[in-house]
């Protein structure tokens, strides 16, 4: 029986950090490809990827990359600018790929990569950033389109080149529409998804010869890091309501190791959940000006002022100096944090009690 030659014979790097559910990211992204007509013959993955037997049952190989790609970007370019034995390890498992003759390589949410590497296929390696580029490179794009704002974000193909988020780019998904209800972990779970779109639709161009070149819908690019998103997961007394709001969808919509932060009298506080209320008022912002008297769930809770209303807030744990500041992977599924559903998130407040507590304050104050 005669059989239709594939398209493109394709390897691909499914990284750690991309999302695990039942079914894998992973095996829902050759799954499209094959479907699409492509010959997916190796799979990359790192030694602890639990996704092998699935992708193997596709009937796909699947390689264990070397040990110096267990490590961070910064180790691994040591490696490699050292030519330690951790690289000649390494580019002797390169050497062993050569004899696949593959087309072209596909990477999502991997570790950076030695040119060796990424110049194996034939056509290069291409990379899907759940984000659009230039304007909000590395690891957190849907964080940042919250926390600035956004009002709509994609995805972005790109060639990969030695400096990560860079190279041309090549395809975009659909435009994702956000609202005041939407967080990071859902804006990156939509984007995730729509990413086997575009790399399949992206993988077909490149066999068509139709690949080119798109014109950056940016000129200013700029870094969403783990780091950058630290700096504003603090409630500060120079805060709007609105910009308040973001901080909270950004750090208590998702599950990563940096909590919304305030500072009461020279002690900080983890912020849990909150209400806002807003007032136009002339009380000097960042001050907490009375509790909450109800019962329940805010009992007790402080009313802290910012510039244009009131903040009652849950507080959860006071956090000492030295653990303000931990490293973490991102998007952890297994975190014992409480991620809130914004879309569905019940009043439980009597406001009236809370405005009960600011006159109270006013008449003391006059």
């Amino acid at each position: 029986m005669f059989e239709a030659r594939k398209k493109l014979r394709l390897c691909v790097y499914p990284g750690n950090e991309r999302p695990k559910n039942d079914p894998d990211f992973a095996f829902l992204l050759v799954k499209k490809l094959m479907d699409a007509g492509h010959e997916v013959v190796v799979a990359y993955i790192h030694s602890n990827d639990t996704v092998a037997s699935d992708l193997e049952e596709l009937g796909v190989e699947v390689r264990i990359l070397p040990q110096m790609m267990n490590s961070f970007m910064s180790k691994i370019k040591s490696s490699v600018e050292q030519k330690d034995e951790l690289y000649q390890e390494f580019l002797d498992f390169i050497s062993q790929q050569e004899s696949l003759e593959l087309d072209l390589g596909i990477e999502v949410l991997g570790k950076w990569m030695p040119p060796v590497f990424f110049n194996l296929p034939r056509l290069g390696f291409i990379n899907y950033h759940p984000g659009p580029l230039p304007r909000l490179k590395g690891s957190e794009p849907d964080t940042f389109a919250i926390l600035e704002g956004w009002k709509e974000i994609w995805g972005t193909v790109h060639e990969i080149t030695e400096n990560m988020d860079d190279g041309g780019i090549v395809g975009f998904t659909k435009k994702i529409s956000l609202d005041e209800y939407s967080t990071p972990l859902e804006v990156y779970k939509d984007l995730m998804f729509h990413g086997i779109d575009s790399l399949a639709s992206v993988a077909d161009e490149y066999y068509e010869g139709k690949n080119k070149i798109l014109t950056k819908p940016f000129e200013k690019e700029s870094w969403a890091t783990l780091s950058r998103a630290y700096n504003f997961s603090w409630i500060k007394s120079s805060d709007t309501l609105a910009f308040v709001n973001r901080k909270f969808r950004a750090f208590c919509g998702q599950n990563i190791n940096i909590k919304l932060k305030v500072k009461l009298e020279e002690r900080i506080f983890e912020v849990v959940n909150m209400e806002t209320f807003l007032y136009n008022h002339n009380i000097e912002s960042g001050k907490v000006i009375g509790h909450y008297h109800g019962s329940g769930f805010y009992s007790g809770a402080p009313i802290y002022t910012v510039r244009d209303g009131f903040l009652l807030l849950k507080l959860g744990v006071e956090i000492p100096e030295s653990q303000l500041w931990i490293n973490t992977s991102r998007k952890a599924e297994s975190s014992n944090a409480q991620v809130i559903d914004f879309r569905h998130k019940p009043k439980i407040v009597d406001s009236r009690l809370v405005l009960q507590e600011v006159n109270n304050y006013l008449r003391h104050l006059s």
